[in-house]
């Protein structure tokens, strides 16, 4: 299933808050609504929203990444499943406040619309203090045609991960 809309919004330097916003094209009913988070603590998520006129979506905490030790960032998975139509804007709510933060939207249409996430992995190593990632997580498929997410944040002037899919 390939995005039938995508946003991405990073706040501006020195906006230090508790929480982010961006815009999105208008959702349509039925939708898978994803929403990767990123931000330079470890700090958790305590909400996703949408203005979808009559109240927002359900999102739904599918990975919350804590830092081990490293406090140099966290990457978060939240989720709508059969989505309402008409929310322009998703805003994601942290426990604490973050200079650097970033969200990542992706509306895919065709997914089940009853339980569309069958399974998780995280990987919390992150990025080594050697300038390096640490590749220690796999996710088997277990159906035909399934739709992986995958997220990676990168805060630091440093090269990102490599992600090399599977067979």
């Amino acid at each position: 299933s390939q995005p039938i809309s995508k946003a991405r919004t990073q706040n501006a330097a020195g906006d230090c808050g508790t929480s982010i916003s961006v815009p999105v094209a208008s959702t349509a009913t039925g939708n898978l609504i994803i929403v990767a988070l990123g931000n330079d603590s470890d700090t958790t998520v305590l909400s996703v929203t949408d203005n979808a006129p009559g109240g927002s979506n359900t999102y739904v905490q599918a990975v919350a990444r804590g830092t081990t030790g490293d406090p140099h960032g966290s990457s978060h998975l939240w989720y709508a499943k059969n989505s309402k139509s008409g929310a322009t804007s998703v805003t994601a709510t942290f426990a604490a406040s973050n200079c650097t933060k970033q969200i990542i939207v992706a509306e895919y249409s065709g997914v089940d619309t009853v339980s569309p996430l069958d399974q998780t992995q995280s990987n919390n190593s992150g990025f080594t203090s050697s300038g390096s990632w640490t590749s220690n997580s796999t996710a088997a498929t277990i159906q035909a045609n399934e739709l992986l997410i995958g997220i990676g944040f990168q805060f630091y002037a440093k090269t990102g991960p490599v992600w090399t899919p599977g067979t």
